[in-house]
């Protein structure tokens, strides 16, 4: 993840967002002697990270993932051909 500094974010926002969004990578955004740090990143990204923390707060959530995943690593994605042969 790239950072920069507060001030160039700030003097080059549009571009950054523009950046961000194109290319997917979220950027830090950090201010000079300052421990705290904030971030840009494309706002569908941030939903799929938050829906992903949602289901992996509920352990029933997290059972069925797991079992969902056993599933594809034993008998391959279904729908789509094997990779056998």
């Amino acid at each position: 993840m790239d950072t920069i500094a507060f001030s160039a974010a700030r003097s080059k926002l549009f571009e950054t967002v523009r950046q961000v969004c194109q290319e997917h990578q979220p950027v830090m955004v950090a201010c000079r002697g300052d421990k705290s740090a904030g971030g840009m990143m494309v706002l569908a990204d941030y939903d799929l990270v938050e829906e992903a923390m949602r289901l992996v707060r509920s352990p029933e959530s997290v059972v069925r993932l797991s079992d969902v995943v056993d599933g594809v690593v034993e008998d391959g994605c279904p729908g789509r051909p094997s990779q056998e042969g």
